[in-house]
């Protein structure tokens, strides 16, 4: 596993919102263990497929996410967290939108739900500009049992269809499994 903070060829753009906003919105300070396809943190389970396809994903450790993996030669990201304390009862179009802090000329490409985990979850895909840099993003966000489950994979516009077929990958694995109390 590779740590974020050590990584030299991520872009100052990439670190402002990894580092800094998604910590900030979905900081979740719990410690798990990742082995075969399953996360198992202090209050969480799920599984999840880590990123594949023709490029290679790197494990990187960000603070305060569960799981984050980065691509060099899509210069892109993916992340999966939980949050499961002080966790607001609105709805998933506004938890979604939280995502986009930060972010200037937002355009929404995709706004659908879906269900997953027998639960509703929200699927955005939008573009954005941080620090003049256009990314687009590809997320979901589900709640159950009292936490916010939010999957992202990100990178530049110019690699989009990449992302999305990743996303949609990682996305048909996720399954959230009994809350660890």
């Amino acid at each position: 596993m590779v740590n974020i903070e050590m990584k030299g060829k991520c872009l100052r753009t990439l670190w402002v919102w990894i580092v800094l906003l998604m910590p900030m919105l979905f900081g979740c300070s719990h410690s798990g263990r990742y082995e075969n396809g399953q996360f198992r943190g202090q209050s969480v389970r799920y599984n999840v497929n880590a990123p594949g396809g023709e490029t290679s994903w790197e494990r990187i450790s960000v603070k305060n996410c569960d799981l984050a993996w980065f691509n060099g030669e899509l210069n892109s990201t993916a992340m999966v967290n939980s949050k499961c304390e002080n966790v607001d009862d609105v709805p998933l179009e506004s938890l979604a939108r939280h995502l986009m802090i930060g972010l200037t000329d937002v355009e929404v490409i995709r706004n659908e739900g879906m269900k997953q985990s027998g639960r509703d979850a929200l699927v955005l895909e939008f573009s954005g500009e941080l620090d003049g840099v256009t990314r687009r993003f590809h997320t979901a966000v589900l709640k159950k049992d009292s936490c916010v489950y939010d999957l992202v994979v990100e990178g530049p516009v110019s690699v989009a269809a990449g992302t999305r077929s990743i996303f949609d990958t990682m996305l048909a694995s996720f399954a959230v499994g009994s809350r660890v109390n």
